[in-house]
């Protein structure tokens, strides 16, 4: 690099490191959005990188899907192309994939108690019978209180606006239902907002319009209607969302009114199901 000139020719070579980088991007996986702003490292070849996920808010990490080259050595690479022209490639990629945090909000429904005539019977099940008297059927006051469970199965936290369809023939009374907004033949609410793993319990009271001509079968169903949550993600499972109980209204053919609570209890037995109905005759 430095001497004096002689009369032979002296070559000097001065020998370079190329630059390199390392660029880290955090994308979705369903969308190939990118999460974040892409993270450079520079460097020259031969430099040493690593790199680790992030902590994205609404988001986890997918593990089986960690890049190769979280780790690694910077490198350039060159290629010659079809027009003979020299390309060079200084940069590594590395792409980190992360997925949603699951949001699922799961609704149940069950009639809980029949109330006739102001005795008491819990059903705790999806159907029940009533079978009213024919001199009783004019005065009988029936009433059904129905239990809505809504489930948070997700990862996020979120609340659900419940529609319930009332069905003909049964009154749905504000004072017996003050959570719900009535009109028509619907009403609706919202839930508090829903942790992950926990249950919320809503209650709604039917009145059965008592008369000859309002008899048979009553299907009472539910369904979200709308959900929120933080990162306004959709409900991933919509097959959860509804959920109906039916309570039967019929005559007795003995003159006198019979509650029957039906349900089906199975029985890991010889593979026997066995049907239990219990009745509850009035005394007269």
């Amino acid at each position: 690099a430095e001497g004096k000139m002689t009369i032979e020719q002296i070559i000097v070579n001065y020998y370079y490191i190329g630059q390199a980088k390392v660029v880290v991007n955090h994308i979705d996986i369903d969308t190939n959005a990118k999460l974040s702003d892409e993270e450079v490292i520079e460097g020259h070849e031969g430099d040493s990188y690593n790199t680790e996920p992030k902590d994205v808010k609404y988001y986890k990490i997918i593990e089986d899907k960690l890049p190769e080259n979280a780790d690694g050595t910077m490198s350039i690479t060159t290629i010659i192309d079809g027009n003979g022209n020299r390309i060079v490639n200084n940069t590594t990629y590395v792409n980190y994939y992360y997925r949603k945090l699951n949001f699922n909000l799961s609704i149940d429904k069950k009639i809980n108690n029949i109330i006739v005539n102001g005795r008491v019977l819990n059903v705790n099940n999806k159907l029940g019978k009533v079978e009213i008297g024919k001199n009783e059927i004019g005065t009988s006051r029936i009433e059904i209180s129905y239990i809505i469970s809504v489930t948070n199965k997700g990862e996020l936290a979120g609340k659900a606006k419940l529609l319930e369809n009332i069905p003909t023939g049964t009154t749905m009374r504000k004072e017996q239902n003050t959570m719900w907004e009535i009109g028509g033949t619907a009403a609706t609410m919202t839930t508090e907002e829903i942790m992950p793993g926990e249950t919320r319990e809503y209650e709604v009271i039917l009145e059965w319009k008592n008369g000859s001509n309002n008899i048979g079968s009553k299907v009472n169903e539910v369904e979200i209607l709308s959900n929120e949550n933080e990162p306004n993600f959709e409900d991933s499972n919509k097959d959860d969302d509804k959920d109906k109980a039916e309570a039967i209204i019929s005559l007795s053919t003995g003159g006198s009114t019979h509650i029957a609570i039906t349900g089906v209890i199975l029985v890991i037995l010889a593979g026997i199901g066995i049907a239990v109905v219990k009745k509850i005759k009035n005394k007269t």
